[in-house]
């Protein structure tokens, strides 16, 4: 089996790290300068090269390097090891490094292990904290490490990579609407985008629009129909959207809707796809036309915001009643 393809292109060097350039200038220069502090907390949304970085800081200071994945190593006695074997310098009088890979899933009690050796760190360990949930860190935690934000990526910078890659693998027949698409569908993570690519490719029914359903898009046509439903306030017409839904997509459904409308907004004022989840087709410019941007700020506010916020109150086998209800309330004014 072929290595996969975010594998094969992630970044091994500082330079080839796509658009983290605030983490990337500071990291460099405290590893040129020997001035790295003891601990970094790495946070962002998925993908977007957070421990990417982390190996490329770790590689380039020590050959002692420890990668834990907080998820499935919570406990405080996972955490002790750590704590103990941080203890023994390395043989080659270098640094130990010790990166920990969605931090916030370590139980209260690992937590409270690790503030000990952070408030008193060896000098020749380094901590890479790296998480999507900064909230679930203790403040205890955060006030001991040097904090960078990882941004999402643009799509525009993810596209130009995965063009890149497709020419590096010597593939040339393809959509460029598609890969714009998948460029977006990576929700500003570039390993996502980069593995839906992969796995695209390995369908092998080519990079097409018509093609972009074998990895999740969705049928924004349905979505369209659904806010014009609502948008001529016909029940029938928008509840088809959710009425033979798996009752545990609905919630992803609505905020699917709620980026469709946010488009319609986006749209208005820019004139622009560039932006958009939406793809560029026919479809979707005959609904831009057809579609009322004040009816869509109207409805996110007065219903979508509302429902979305609420919707962790609402068990699963309630949520098709609830978004019935919202539905008939609105159509019905």
């Amino acid at each position: 089996m072929g290595i996969n393809l975010a594998n094969k292109y992630r970044p091994v060097d500082f330079d080839q790290v796509v658009d983290q350039d605030v983490p990337v200038v500071v990291l460099k220069n405290h590893i040129e300068k020997n001035n790295l502090q003891p601990a970094y907390l790495f946070v962002g949304a998925a993908g977007c090269g957070k421990t990417t970085v982390a190996r490329i800081v770790a590689k380039k200071v020590s050959t002692n390097i420890v990668e834990i994945d907080g998820a499935s190593n919570n406990s405080v006695e996972n955490v002790r090891r750590i704590i103990d074997d941080a203890k023994m310098a390395p043989m080659d009088g270098g640094k130990k490094v010790y990166i920990i890979d969605e931090v916030h899933m370590l139980s209260a009690s690992a937590f409270n292990a690790l503030l000990k050796t952070l408030e008193e760190p060896p000098s020749h360990v380094l901590f890479i904290l790296a998480t999507t949930e900064l909230q679930k860190v203790p403040q205890t935690i955060q006030s001991r490490c040097m904090f960078f934000r990882f941004h999402p990526i643009p799509a525009s910078n993810i596209y130009d990579r995965l063009k890149h890659i497709l020419a590096e693998e010597g593939i040339e027949s393809y959509e460029d609407e598609a890969v714009k698409q998948v460029a977006k569908m990576g929700n500003g993570g570039m390993r996502r985008a980069i593995s839906l690519l992969d796995r695209l490719i390995s369908y092998g029914q080519g990079i097409t629009m018509d093609s972009l359903h074998l990895i999740g898009m969705e049928s924004f046509y349905d979505y369209f129909d659904c806010a014009l439903g609502l948008q001529k306030k016909d029940f029938n017409r928008a509840f088809r959207l959710v009425a033979d839904s798996n009752i545990y997509t609905l919630k992803d459904i609505m905020w699917s809707l709620l980026r469709v409308m946010l488009d319609v907004s986006t749209f208005d004022i820019t004139g622009s796809f560039d932006t958009l989840t939406i793809p560029y087709t026919k479809e979707s410019v005959d609904f831009l036309k057809e579609i009322n941007p004040e009816f869509c700020k109207e409805f996110i506010d007065k219903v979508l915001m509302p429902f979305l916020r609420d919707s962790y109150k609402y068990a699963d086998e309630n949520m098709l009643s609830v978004i019935q209800y919202e539905f008939r309330r609105w159509c019905d004014e």
